[in-house]
């Protein structure tokens, strides 16, 4: 493959897609909250968790990946402790099952635009595809700049 047509069509997939929706479920949300419940950004990842009621279910052993079973039994003891990350008086599980933010300064998550259930976290970046003679020499410098950090 040509390496000007790999750099125009890069596309990685970053997070996980199983919590948002297994949250929402588990939680009884009436809608999929959007990563930013746990993540700095909706493109989640390793080391992105940031928010407050993602570091409290991360301090009682939820881990990333795909495990929804610690995902449920992590809600169950976040409920038991009655944890309420943004100290606002209504516990994390309820809010969520209310399709609100647990974190201070939340909002109402179903009330925005939200990452569909079928994708939940899974985002990707694409690198729009170079036009012009600009774009050709912007290809050009990128696979010169890829290939010496490679030799190095």
């Amino acid at each position: 493959m040509p390496i000007f047509a790999l750099l125009t069509s890069v596309s990685i997939a970053l997070a996980s897609s199983t919590y948002p929706e297994a949250l929402a479920n588990d939680a009884g949300a009436p809608c999929t909250p959007q990563c930013t419940v746990c993540h700095a950004s909706n493109s989640g990842g390793s080391g992105t968790v940031v928010q407050e009621f993602g570091k409290a279910m991360m301090d009682r052993g939820l881990t990333g990946g795909s495990n929804t079973a610690l995902l449920a039994s992590t809600l169950d003891l976040m409920l038991s402790e009655q944890v309420d990350s943004d100290g606002d008086g209504t516990l994390d599980v309820d809010e969520l099952t209310a399709g609100t933010d647990p974190n201070p300064g939340g909002v109402d998550f179903c009330g925005v635009d939200t990452i569909s259930p079928q994708y939940g976290c899974f985002a990707s970046a694409q690198i729009a595809p170079a036009s012009g003679r600009w774009g050709w020499l912007a290809a050009v410098g990128m696979a010169f700049v890829a290939l010496r950090a490679r030799r190095n």
